[in-house]
């Protein structure tokens, strides 16, 4: 499966703007249902624990971490997604 950054990016901003901070990963793909499959949002999820931004919790909830905090709010200095291939061209 291919990285898809706007995926990447539409998944932190969903759970920055929800008011709990943290929401069920099922939630999430509800909210994401139209735009992508259930496997997708997972992957992406799991890329986004790898690279610091969120944390999957053993109840099966998803976190905004600090660093992924920073990220939504542009306010860190290095883009941990930077590296990331747009290969959808």
């Amino acid at each position: 499966m291919r990285r898809d950054r706007k995926l990447a990016v539409e998944i932190l901003r969903t759970l920055v703007h929800d008011e709990s901070g943290t929401m069920s990963i099922n939630t999430l793909i509800a909210k994401l249902e139209e735009r992508s499959s259930d496997s997708e949002v997972h992957y992406h999820v799991q890329l986004l624990q790898d690279v610091g931004l969120v944390e999957i919790q053993a109840n099966g909830y998803v976190r905004v971490t600090s660093a992924g905090q920073d990220r939504a709010e542009n306010n860190d200095k290095q883009d941990p997604m930077a590296t990331w291939a747009d290969l959808s061209n």
